[in-house]
């Protein structure tokens, strides 16, 4: 469902450059063929609806293996690759996956199935999960249905925003999939895979979207000019007015403020920033999302793309369907502002 658009656009642009992982560049061509190959390969290994468990110390990794799976339905569980044998035994527990792929040597060992692929077609169907990314005290498996992950996309805040002139930095290997990667790649941009050296980054390539992450603000200082920024968004737990004039004096023109909740590992609120903005740290909910504060003024969210639960943990909706985000919002202007974490 993914794979398609992305494969259109290799028709079209195949010799332009779709991913920098480091110091490789693939274009949407070699993108494409890459895929299709691991597919094919996993086809004889792996039947629709079983689950890979799958790491690599290559971002370009993940999206290759989450479009063939996407291709072939099968559940793609994708972990960072630097969690400790603990965390990663308590997944398994928890995910119970048919396949683990940890390593070259993992994939070596895939025994093929005698029966016949059949491709799974439902939309409905879990084929895809995601982990919080250090966001929760340890990882926890999230189900996508193959409908969600394609709204997802399609519905991200920054879609309508990317054209295939733009060069979208991707920093977060897995939350970053269906923010930034995915609809980069179905819309004809340029994405980049590095999660350090932002100094580099943006001498290099001069990226256009992208989202700065904590480790890399420290970096900030060393950059003089960041004029070739269209919009550039921070991570509402991270942000301050320190941070944000310190980017407008280096040339940004569109500072977006994220929050985002881990049911979709996309934001749910969103407000973009300008020189002349007021309020700078103010936030709006998209039209993907209802919203609430109770008594306490934590904030409870509601949207057709959050799922009943996390694999064997009950999420606590209320009867009216909202979850609960236990962050701390307050109205100033007939907005929402951040208070307190979670």
């Amino acid at each position: 469902m993914i794979f398609e658009p992305i494969k259109i656009q290799a028709k079209d642009n195949g010799s332009k450059t779709a991913i920098i992982c480091k110091d490789k560049k693939y274009t949407y061509s070699e993108l494409i063929k890459s895929v299709e190959k691991l597919a094919a390969i996993l086809s004889t290994a792996i039947q629709p609806d079983e689950t890979i468990l799958f790491a690599s110390e290559k971002e370009y990794h993940y999206i290759r293996m989450a479009l063939a799976c996407d291709i072939l339905g099968i559940v793609f569980a994708p972990i960072p690759s630097d969690l400790s044998d603990e965390e990663v035994e308590a997944i398994i527990e928890e995910v119970s996956p048919e396949h683990i792929i940890l390593s070259e040597e993992d994939a070596s060992e895939l025994s093929p199935h005698n029966k016949a692929l059949v491709y799974s077609t439902d939309i409905d169907k879990t084929y895809t999960l995601l982990f919080t990314n250090r966001s929760t005290p340890e990882p926890k498996a999230i189900a996508h249905t193959g409908g969600s992950c394609l709204l997802t996309c399609l519905n991200s805040i920054i879609l309508h925003n990317i054209t295939e002139k733009d060069v979208i930095l991707s920093q977060s290997t897995i939350s970053d999939l269906y923010l930034y990667s995915f609809p980069g790649l179905i819309k004809g941009s340029t994405i980049i895979m590095e999660s350090t050296n932002f100094s580099f980054i943006c001498s290099e390539y001069q990226p256009t979207i992208g989202m700065i992450s904590s480790d890399i603000i420290s970096d900030i200082d060393n950059i003089k000019d960041m004029s070739c920024w269209r919009e550039l968004g921070i991570n509402s737990n991270i942000i301050s007015d320190e941070l944000v004039e310190k980017l407008f004096e280096k040339g940004v023109p569109l500072i977006r403020n994220l929050y985002g909740h881990p049911e979709t590992h996309t934001p749910s609120f969103t407000f973009l920033i300008k020189p002349e903005t007021e309020h700078k740290l103010q936030l709006e909910c998209n039209e993907q999302y209802e919203y609430k504060l109770d008594r306490y003024s934590k904030l409870w969210i509601k949207t057709p793309l959050m799922m009943s639960k996390y694999i064997n943990m009950d999420m606590g909706l209320d009867k009216e369907g909202y979850w609960c985000s236990d962050d701390v919002f307050e109205h100033r202007h007939n907005k929402l502002f951040y208070k307190v974490p979670k």
